[in-house]
């Protein structure tokens, strides 16, 4: 139902918002500070709940004083979403964010965005440093004209299925030298010692391969795989320090603190590790056009992003894009993955039928056998249900709305934690339970799926997700042909926040070969 204007109220134009949550009546009238409709009370912003905020510090002083870490800022969360309901603001000295936790205002502010969703920075401490060295500072951290027409010139290729599957035979390839790698470092006892770095290296080859279409070495021992160590855990210290700004004062911005000085550090070795990789394959490419030699199954990607006449900063960019949030994302995955796996056996048995059944032992994984894995990407999905891979999906809303009964003025910072969302009963029954057949087609815990966002929401949405789950569902099936997964059933993982969610340790998987 349309909201009827009122003269008196004509500041107040998004009131209208008001009429999607089933009120009757357009009767408004503001007293004490209240606006009140015949179906609900709307409170303003300022009455909003929320932990004590004080000068400089905001409320980070919680993350410093002991009451919670930073860490563990996903349980801090869920502690305040307990205290303060289902709407509460924090302020991360001198920013202050909105944290919603109610799926229906989810959908509202999601909803409301349009085409061209506006984000705050992800990584505040990365941005500043891109912008101090000159760098892209990303489709992360753009919005607006700038942004579209960035994410336009880059997803015609990064999500149509069909270019993506151009790689599959060399993630294939790249995921049977991983396995053999996992039947060389197993103990006595069958364990790897860290499959975390393993996974790691693993996702990394194969950003090689799709990026710059040569293979790095990340698994081949010597100085290439010293290397490549670096490498990851120089963006492992990205995400962790720009967590740890996250509850700094601003002073980083101004003076060089020691933990901006580490991410300085951390930042220097990403860049300057991709940097002669992305200028090799710009120059490789342009010498083979010049020379007429570039065919369509050369350097898909790169050349992709070449005849799209993005700068060469943009294009080094989403190179540096594609391998951080991968590295930060993938091998987590499959660390979640061979856990949850080894947790169930019955599950175990379920999957390992449908691999034996439709993956060749010998022959390639192609899309058509991709195509009938429908139980193992039924479990990844429920993989990132159990152990999500992030916090918060953020936004900042474009015109006034309410939400939890309160009125948000237009240019809020507003983080929907529905991840919180992805164990409750509410929505998944049997919450705590491993459940892959929950997604399965036609099953009614589908309806749900919208809480479920482990790669972000809309045209937001991370471009490289289907690399990712590519790369994904080949390792996951090689790794299962080959190995019985077996953990202790007492065993449990947590997760740390690191900007995103990881692993709190390594698992203590047994790899027992077939």
């Amino acid at each position: 139902m349309a909201m009827q204007s009122a003269k008196k109220f004509c500041s107040l134009p998004s009131i209208f918002n008001v009429a999607n949550r089933g009120c009757r009546s357009t009767n408004l009238a503001l007293r004490e500070g209240v606006i009140e409709n015949d179906c609900e009370k709307i409170k303003p912003y300022h009455q909003v709940p929320g932990p004590t905020s004080i000068p400089i510090f905001g409320t980070s002083y919680l993350y410093r004083n002991g009451t919670y870490e930073i860490t563990k800022y996903h349980e801090a969360l869920k502690d305040m979403n307990r205290k303060y309901g289902p709407i509460f603001r924090q302020n991360w000295a001198g920013q202050e964010v909105l944290h919603i936790f109610d799926l229906e205002d989810v959908k509202t502010v999601l909803h409301s965005a349009g085409k061209m969703p506006v984000v705050p920075p992800i990584q505040e401490g990365s941005r500043i440093y891109r912008l101090k060295k000159n760098h892209s500072v990303g489709l992360g951290n753009l919005n607006g004209d700038d942004w579209y027409e960035m994410r336009s010139a880059v997803q015609q290729i990064m999500l149509k299925p069909r270019e993506v599957q151009h790689y599959l035979p060399h993630v294939d390839e790249i995921s049977i030298h991983f396995i053999n790698r996992l039947l060389q470092d197993r103990t006595n006892e069958g364990h790897v010692k860290d499959l975390h770095n393993v996974a790691s290296k693993w996702f990394l080859e194969n950003a090689g391969e799709i990026l710059f279409e040569k293979r790095l070495g990340c698994l081949n021992g010597g100085e290439t795989e010293v290397n490549a160590q670096k490498w990851i855990d120089s963006n492992r210290e990205i995400f962790y320090y720009n967590a740890i700004l996250k509850v700094a004062t601003p002073l980083y911005k101004y003076i060089p603190t020691r933990t901006w000085k580490k991410l300085v550090a951390a930042e220097d070795y990403f860049h300057k590790a991709a940097g002669k990789h992305i200028r090799d394959t710009i120059l490789e490419i342009k010498a083979l056009a010049e020379s007429k030699q570039l065919n369509k199954d050369r350097y898909n990607l790169m050349a992709y992003f070449i005849s799209k006449e993005l700068n060469n900063k943009d294009i080094a960019f989403m190179c540096h894009s594609l391998i951080s949030e991968g590295l930060s994302t993938v091998p987590s995955s499959m660390q979640y993955n061979a856990y949850c796996i080894a947790k169930h056996p019955h599950i175990q048995k379920k999957l390992h039928e449908e691999i034996d059944k439709f993956v060749p032992r010998e022959g390639p994984i192609t899309v058509e056998v991709l195509n009938q894995l429908s139980y193992l990407k039924a479990s990844v999905k429920e993989t990132f249900r159990m152990f999500p891979l992030g916090t918060e999906v953020s936004r900042i809303i474009q015109r006034d709305m309410v939400l939890a009964g309160y009125l948000i003025p237009a240019g809020t910072v507003i983080d929907l934690n529905h991840s919180s969302q992805l164990r409750s009963e509410k929505y998944f029954p049997n919450a705590n339970k491993f459940h892959p057949e929950r997604w399965m087609r036609g099953n009614d815990a589908t309806e749900n799926a919208f809480i479920l966002t482990p790669f972000g929401h809309g045209t937001r949405m991370c471009v490289g997700r289907r690399f990712a789950l590519q790369s994904l569902y080949v390792g996951l099936a090689r790794m299962l042909q080959k190995f019985e997964l077996v953990c202790n059933p007492e065993d449990e993982l947590g997760q740390v926040f690191n900007t995103l969610l990881f692993p709190d340790r390594p698992i203590t998987v047994k790899f027992n070969g077939r």
